[in-house]
């Protein structure tokens, strides 16, 4: 929740439809077209336009700076004046790539959030640490608490201290680059009817091409998450992370981007796990 306080103080405005300037391909007069950086133009300026894209021409690069004797604070927020921009759907996951270069341990923060009617509806971020020195892939999911879908969405990117840590470091630098939304969060609730067990079905069609679904059951109220994983472990989509109430839910999945082979799904809540097996043939 640390991340989500800075977001929350600013204002809501609705001139973007999508992810404003996701590739950092526009600017105008040194800033990123559709986002509010803090830099101070002629006087400090964390934030400059990169050639060291990992596609198109530009990408985003912000680093710790001096500022007479004082290190300069670094933050990037999305939307004209940092005052997010309109969503209209439960996006799973954000996407994009990075590198980063940090000083005494910092560490790279990036995070989303959604809301409603300007209500906390969804939140999720990723902390990086460590060196990256060519472009590399991140993607965190996005947890919702509530039902409905968001209206507006804030990012925000930064560098954090360690843990432990007081300060960030100079020299503490990073790239950005292809930023997206990836999945939908989709969820019906067939019944309201408490269960009375936790239970994962087997998904229909199974196997699929390149639509299926999934049923479940939960006995109690809880955060719940159904992911799907290739066999090798790695999580390949995030279907469902949010607050659901005792009942049964279907939720669909188009799979259409992925490869033919056997994946496996796991639903969690309340502290219980199951997983299935499936198979997409094209």
């Amino acid at each position: 929740m640390k991340r989500i306080l800075a977001v929350l103080v600013f204002g809501c405005s609705y001139c973007w439809a999508q992810i404003p300037n996701p590739g950092f391909e526009q600017w105008t007069s040194g800033e990123p077209d559709g986002w509010l950086t803090n830099n101070a133009q002629g006087v400090v300026v964390p934030f400059t336009q990169s050639s060291t894209a990992n596609s198109g021409t530009s990408a985003l690069r912000g680093e710790v700076l001096d500022f007479m004797g004082f290190t300069y604070p670094i933050f990037i927020l999305a939307g004209e004046d940092g005052e997010g921009f309109p969503v209209s759907e439960r996006h799973a996951n954000l996407t994009g790539y990075y590198q980063f270069s940090p000083d005494s341990g910092d560490q790279l923060l990036i995070g989303a959030t959604m809301l409603q009617g300007g209500v906390l509806l969804g939140a999720g971020y990723v902390e990086i640490q460590g060196l990256a020195s060519s472009y590399t892939a991140f993607s965190f999911p996005i947890e919702y608490f509530g039902e409905g879908n968001p209206d507006t969405c804030y990012i925000d990117i930064t560098i954090i201290p360690a843990e432990g840590d007081t300060t960030i470091h100079v020299g503490s630098f990073m790239l950005i680059d292809d930023l997206a939304f990836s999945g939908i969060t989709s969820v019906e609730q067939i019944t309201q009817t408490v269960p009375e067990q936790f239970m994962l079905n087997q998904n229909y069609p199974n196997p699929f091409n390149p639509s299926t679904n999934f049923e479940f059951r939960i006995a109690e109220s809880g955060m719940t998450t159904l992911k799907v994983f290739n066999m090798l472990g790695i999580e390949v989509a995030t279907l469902l992370s949010q607050q659901l109430n005792a009942g049964t839910y279907r939720v669909p999945w188009n799979a259409s981007g992925l490869p033919s082979g056997a994946y496996i799904y796991r639903l969690e809540s309340g502290g219980l796990t199951q997983s299935k097996k499936l198979l997409l043939l094209k």
